[in-house]
């Protein structure tokens, strides 16, 4: 999970410092530059609600397995105690 929110930690940070570099450096108009921060917005948000569902989602399965895994474990030691 560590890793995960420092990868998701990572994209914020890289995003960010690409939207500010764009700003600073655009030789746009004001309106031309507001449209192109709010087509990056939306694609950041985007790779960011990707970049979360790849890495939760991935997670989740991982749960998942671990659960299953150890509830079978609890079955086998609760039939093998009867015996």
């Amino acid at each position: 999970m560590n890793g995960a929110l420092r990868f998701l930690a990572g994209v914020i940070v890289g995003a960010m410092a690409g939207a500010v570099a764009g700003v600073l450096l655009a030789p746009d108009s004001g309106k031309k530059t507001l449209k192109k921060l709010s087509k990056e917005a939306d694609k950041f948000k985007d790779e960011l609600v990707k970049a979360s569902q790849d890495k939760f989602g991935k997670f989740t399965k991982e749960l998942n397995e671990k659960v299953g895994e150890y509830a079978e474990i609890a079955k086998e030691k609760i039939l093998n105690k009867d015996k």
